[in-house]
């Protein structure tokens, strides 16, 4: 909500003469509505603060800036009639965060990889605080486990199966507050052992069913005014051995982000997370021995492994209306490993 315009009334200190008595002053003239000054305090702004907009375009209309005045305090700052700015909120901030609040409540977030440790942390963050999902998993056992845990609506998917993701987007409802992409894969290999079908199984599953997925849900997060959070990783950005199946791939997830942020903006965010090793199911088998998982973590500034609920944090906060100004962002959530050195 914003304040109405602060009142701009000012008045003269009268003055008293003991002798001779003054004549009656006369009053000053009218000054036209196109003259008329108002003075401002310099410690009140001449417009009222504004709530973020909605999307990246919604700035106020007729807004201008006009800076603190420079002078002693009590100086006040002047600004005409005509430059008084208009208070009238945009459309796009009529209701503030609350209604982006209770839109996100209607409409359903869709999580795809629902089963896995960053998607099931992220539903189980969303639900907490309200929100409402529908989850998406490979796995029929484990997704009807966390569906009833939330109770939340689910459909089983193979992202893979673009029909199968079309009926998942049916399902979810004709708006779309959100959709979070959580699948992934991990492969290490050296170059000489990668091989063709590697390269493109990864690509696929990754990048060309992340995009299916986005296309698909586009009609449904337009009507949502919803956003979209990818999930690359650390080797995206920075060179590790074995590596180079995921590292590829992961960057061509951050040139997708890039490139839906830009098209499907301002009705949909684009945003992108790019995590280092986490714990989870997937990463279970490089971490199975302590000696390595200990090794790995001590690589980190902040020497630790990443944990699915640091992800979920990050990618519930960019999913929800305090975010409202953030779309075609890469954000690493990794210790510091991509660009902190602490040795060396």
């Amino acid at each position: 909500m914003r304040s109405p315009a602060p009142s701009a009334a000012t008045s003269s200190p009268s003055v008293s003469r003991a002798s001779p008595p003054s004549p009656p002053a006369r009053a000053a003239p009218r000054s036209s509505p196109s003259s008329r000054q108002r003075v401002l305090p310099d410690h009140q702004p001449p417009h009222a603060p504004l709530h973020e907009a909605i999307h990246a375009d919604a700035s106020p209309p007729n807004a201008s800036a006009h800076p603190p005045g420079a002078g002693p305090r009590g100086a006040g700052i002047t600004c005409t009639s005509d430059t008084l700015p208009d208070r009238r909120p945009h459309p796009l901030q009529r209701g503030g965060t609350h209604r982006r609040q209770r839109r996100a409540v209607e409409h359903r977030t869709l999580i795809f990889g629902a089963t896995g440790g960053i998607g099931a942390a992220l539903a189980r963050r969303l639900v907490g605080a309200g929100y409402a999902v529908h989850l998406a998993g490979r796995d029929p056992v484990r997704l009807a486990a966390l569906a009833d845990e939330l109770r939340a609506p689910s459909s089983p998917c193979d992202v893979l199966d673009e029909a199968a993701v079309g009926r998942v987007v049916a399902a979810a409802g004709g708006a779309l507050a959100g959709l979070a992409f959580c699948v992934g894969s991990i492969v290490l290999k050296p170059i000489g052992r990668a091989t063709a079908a590697d390269h493109l199984d990864a690509y696929h599953l990754n990048v060309v069913a992340a995009a299916r997925a986005v296309a698909l849900a586009a009609p449904a997060l337009k009507v949502g005014r919803g956003a979209v959070v990818l999930v690359s990783s650390v080797a995206a950005r920075a060179g590790f051995p074995n590596h180079s199946v995921i590292g590829p791939v992961k960057a061509a997830v951050e040139g997708l982000t890039v490139a839906l942020a830009a098209e499907l903006a301002p009705a949909v965010r684009v945003n992108c997370i790019a995590p280092s090793l986490t714990r989870t199911a997937m990463a279970a088998p490089l971490l199975a021995n302590p000696a390595m998982a200990q090794s790995i973590a001590a690589q980190h500034p902040i020497p630790r492994l990443g944990e699915a609920e640091d992800v979920a944090a990050l990618a519930a906060f960019l999913l929800g209306p305090d975010a409202g100004w953030i779309t075609g962002q890469v954000f690493g959530i990794d210790g510091g490993r991509s660009t902190v050195r602490i040795r060396g």
